[in-house]
């Protein structure tokens, strides 16, 4: 295989996810391109802390600008696309619709459109999430169940898995996405509620702070390990047929489970330290969110490694060491 067909472009590299995924092809000998708006102040920390950021061709590209991504296929000529790029707190998203919009839509649109107009062959996955399912109160939701998107990063996710959809069946381009679940890490953002508690509850530990708010403790989630879901983005790529495939580790605990589990590792009582507040309850939170991994499970031989205590430790373990 020549070089050019082991191209690949990652948008939003420098994240969790992407940073994850580069590691994970650049040991398949893929030739990296991330994907940055500015050159000279992109977060370098995840793909130092994994030791790679030598290893990842940096482009300064505005993905909103379809000329600048068609030019971008143009020269790289890519064997594949991961799109993970775009906002990615649903509490941001609410104060800031446009750029929540914005970020996610159009990026979706210029490369599928670019790969349509260029009429090339590179492979198109595009970032999706359980957002897009809103509140479950029961059962799991799966590739079948409908989407009822209750904030605007849902929503905008929403319409970036119908666009990808629509060049799927309208011009046969290989676009498929994947509907991510919560999945975290030690590359996961400080204000990201796993982070946030683990981060809290350490400094309570080291007598730096009194206590933590947070809101309902009820809310439940499906927990996954972003290595694992990274391995499952490769998998749906590479699979002989483009389609959509829900991600997720069936591991559904509640934020009291995890502040609870988090505590106890640290010899602490969470019930002398943790107290709710409304700041922290939004009107439109989701409460429950459940998903059915068996599709991805029987067709790619995908499974998950970590149950949500390991991926806890890990955190812990990483947050400690800091």
């Amino acid at each position: 295989m020549s070089n050019r067909k082991k191209n690949v472009i990652i948008t939003g590299v420098t994240g969790q996810d992407g940073s994850y995924l580069a590691k994970y092809l650049l040991e398949k000998n893929y030739k990296i391109y991330g994907v940055t708006r500015n050159i000279d102040k992109f977060n370098r920390a995840n793909l130092e802390y994994l030791g790679i950021l030598n290893h990842i061709n940096i482009k300064a590209i505005n993905l909103k600008n379809y000329k600048a991504v068609k030019n971008l296929l143009i020269q790289i000529k890519p064997l594949e696309i991961y799109n993970l790029s775009g906002v990615t707190s649903v509490s941001y998203s609410f104060s800031n619709l446009l750029e929540t919009f914005e970020s996610i839509i159009l990026p979706t649109q210029n490369f599928l459109e670019s790969i349509r107009s260029l009429n090339i062959n590179s492979k198109y996955y595009n970032s999706c999430s359980s957002e897009c399912y809103g509140n479950v109160t029961k059962g799991k939701s799966n590739e079948s169940n409908l989407f009822k998107p209750v904030s605007p990063y849902g929503l905008a996710k929403q319409i970036s898995f119908n666009i990808t959809k629509y060049y799927r069946e309208k011009y046969n381009i290989f676009s498929s996405s994947g509907i991510s679940y919560n999945h975290e890490s030690p590359l996961r953002g400080k204000n990201f509620i796993c982070k946030k508690i683990i981060s809290e509850a350490i400094k309570i530990k080291k007598n730096k702070k009194k206590s933590m708010e947070i809101g309902n403790l009820n809310i439940s989630r499906d927990w996954g390990w972003a290595p694992d879901f990274v391995r499952a983005y490769s998998k749906i790529i590479k699979h002989k047929q483009p389609t959509d495939f829900v991600i997720c580790s069936d591991n559904n605990h509640s934020l009291k489970y995890i502040i609870n589990y988090v505590f106890s590792k640290l010899d602490l009582d969470y019930k002398k330290y943790v107290k709710i507040s409304k700041n922290f309850i939004r009107e439109n939170d989701i409460i429950r969110s459940a998903g059915d991994n068996s599709k991805i499970i029987s067709t790619l031989n995908w499974e998950p490694s970590y149950k949500m205590s390991n991926i806890l430790d890990s955190m812990i373990e990483n947050e400690l060491k800091k």
